[in-house]
């Protein structure tokens, strides 16, 4: 019996939580160095006084009834309150009351276990706190992927004479890769102007600068709306005055003559980009004319031109495309967007396009890709034969 004793009395001596032994009036008649751990009241500060001491002074009435309860013979388990530690500091507990009951079945006091629930409650307020400044951020990220959407043009705005197709996907929710036409109010209908970019990184930080970038490319086409070289030199400055050390964007701008089949381009350091040559069958890469925008203070870009013919395919996409890396490692490679334009050359740009970054997706195999992927396909439509009416003058 003497060494069961002892094993209980060790259990109640190394107990974390605070096992008080109380009369059944509430007069404190053990506490063990957890309840002085909890309440930070030494044993001889609380043995022979009553436990009201431990409750708030105007929910006095939750501990009569407590008690009230214990000599009733009634247990309570986990019961959640508020306590007074040393100093009046209030924190909460959780309650686990036993009556003690004598051979002739008389209650005579009651074990008092009380557990400090501040750590718990703690990391709950943080986790609700992290959850509501979570769903803050995704309303700001769901807004922000509404925003860059309308700054990307739709399939409707991409039709035209010419069959252009162009599509873009995140890593993340928003990214900084861009594509986009655009046609200054004093340009003739029969150009058109495009642009596909890719700022460094990805992410809000990325997608934020890309918005800036077309901006700022708007208001320069209205400036130069045929002079390829000014506004990449505007755009080179703005890059290099404005954003941050380090942060550069690759860009190819282009017109299309669509009567004389004239494509004039200049390349921030956007490539490879390819005219896949329909009567020929081959790829002609186009080269860039010049370092990306933000990398040189001092540089004068260049534009160079091409001669189109019936049914070419211009082929922009940026380095997601074909850096994307399947799970053991390997590469999608540019051969391999080469090899599955040449095998469709005949479909819509449409379905060249969303069938070549369908590949990707799967040579990728994970739901996200590593980096921003962008791709457009553009399709030289074959000039009309005359019939002998319309050719004679």
């Amino acid at each position: 019996m003497d060494e069961i004793r002892s094993f209980l009395l060790a259990i109640i001596e190394s107990s974390a939580d605070a096992i008080i032994g109380l009369r059944s009036d509430g007069e404190v008649i053990s506490w063990n160095p957890g309840a002085r751990r909890i309440y930070a009241y030494a044993a001889e500060e609380m043995l022979g006084t009553s436990i009201a001491r431990l409750f708030l002074p105007d929910r006095l009435d939750e501990l009569h009834r407590l008690l009230a309860n214990l000599r009733r013979g009634e247990q309570l388990h986990h019961y959640q309150s508020t306590h007074l530690r040393k100093g009046g500091i209030p924190f909460p507990v959780s309650l686990s009351l036993s009556p003690v009951i004598e051979s002739f079945g008389r209650v005579v006091g009651a074990s008092f276990i009380a557990r400090d629930l501040s750590e718990r409650f703690q990391i709950e307020k943080s986790l609700h706190e992290t959850e509501q400044r979570y769903r803050q951020w995704k309303s700001s990220l769901e807004l922000a992927q509404q925003i860059q959407e309308t700054l990307l043009p739709s399939p409707e705005e991409l039709k035209g004479d010419l069959d252009l197709y162009a599509r873009t996907l995140y890593s993340e929710e928003i990214g900084g890769d861009y594509y986009d036409l655009f046609t200054p109010r004093s340009q003739p209908e029969h150009l058109t102007g495009l642009a596909v970019g890719d700022v460094s990184g990805h992410g809000t930080g990325a997608a934020l600068l890309m918005a800036m970038a077309k901006g700022v490319l708007q208001t320069e086409v209205e400036h130069f709306p045929f002079d390829l070289v000014a506004i990449m030199n505007r755009l080179n400055r703005f890059f290099c005055d404005f954003v941050e050390a380090g942060r550069m964007m690759t860009l190819f701008l282009a017109l299309i003559d669509q009567r004389s089949r004239l494509l004039s381009w200049c390349s921030a350091g956007q490539g490879p980009v390819y005219v896949y040559r329909y009567s020929g069958q081959h790829f002609e890469e186009l080269p860039c004319t010049g370092p990306p925008l933000g990398a040189l203070d001092a540089v004068e870009y260049e534009s160079r031109t091409l001669e189109l013919h019936d049914n070419d395919i211009l082929v922009i996409g940026t380095d997601g495309l074909w850096e994307a890396c399947s799970p053991q490692g390997e590469m999608f490679t540019i051969e391999r967007v080469r090899q599955l334009l040449a095998t469709w050359q005949h479909k819509p740009a449409a379905e060249i396009c969303e069938g070549i970054l369908a590949r990707v997706r799967e040579f990728h195999q994970r739901e996200t890709l590593d980096d921003d992927t962008s791709l457009m396909i553009v399709k030289i439509p074959a000039r009309a034969q005359l019939t002998e009416a319309e050719a004679s003058p």
